[in-house]
């Protein structure tokens, strides 16, 4: 889905880059390898912060294997995941005692780009914890477009996606038209990874023959 909204994204910019803010989860336990010991407690059950924000900045050449490209995107989301826990604002912090000009204006635009749209993909609705009760939960986040996505049965492959956005950017009928937009990518993507993988495409398949990138925008 993260790939399907990157090329959602370029199919209205007209870039080769796509910009959209994250939550990425930030606790982890240490270990030598860096893969979670199953002996070990849920790091969830720990009560305080337990996400950063992050910004994806995924590159779309469309001359590109589809292949290639997805693994790409997948190497890149590992990255991101095991520095998840980087404290951001001590870095800008730090850096901006250096260059405080342009330290200052990349701050402003991870602030900026966050707040515009946001991927957010969430732990299975049947998730329990052990030590965290939930009492209440309110949210009234000032951003344009929260995506979030969440598996509801892993097994059957199916997948909840929640959107919520601020409706003084955007009317209903654009939020329904973006979303309609994000499912076509996936779909083409899914069907092209499910062909490729039994051999049912004769040659590569490029990240540009996806039909929703051959559309005007309206269309």
């Amino acid at each position: 889905f993260k790939a399907a909204l990157a090329l959602q994204n370029i199919h209205h910019t007209g870039a080769s880059q796509a910009f959209f803010g994250a939550p990425e989860a930030a606790r982890v336990w240490p270990t030598a390898k860096g893969d979670p010991d199953p002996s070990l407690p849920n790091t969830m059950d720990i009560p305080g912060p337990t996400w950063e924000t992050i910004i994806n900045r995924i590159h779309i050449d469309r001359s590109q294997p589809l292949l290639s490209w997805l693994l790409d995107l997948q190497s890149e989301q590992a990255l991101l995941t095991k520095h998840a826990a980087a404290p951001f604002m001590r870095i800008v912090e730090a850096l901006t005692r250096s260059d405080p000009v342009s330290v200052g204006e990349q701050h402003d635009l991870h602030d900026s780009v966050f707040r515009r749209q946001n991927f957010n993909w969430l732990p299975p609705s049947n998730t329990r914890f052990e030590n965290l009760v939930v009492l209440q939960s309110l949210s009234r986040a000032d951003i344009g477009l929260q995506w979030n996505f969440r598996h509801e049965d892993v097994e059957q492959g199916v997948v909840a996606v929640n959107v919520n956005w601020d409706d003084c950017q955007l009317r209903k009928r654009e939020v329904e038209g973006a979303m309609g937009e994000v499912f076509e990518a996936a779909r083409w993507i899914v069907e092209m990874v499910g062909k490729i993988g039994k051999g049912g495409v004769e040659g590569e398949v490029k990240v540009g023959e996806c039909p929703l990138l051959g559309r005007i925008v309206g269309n």
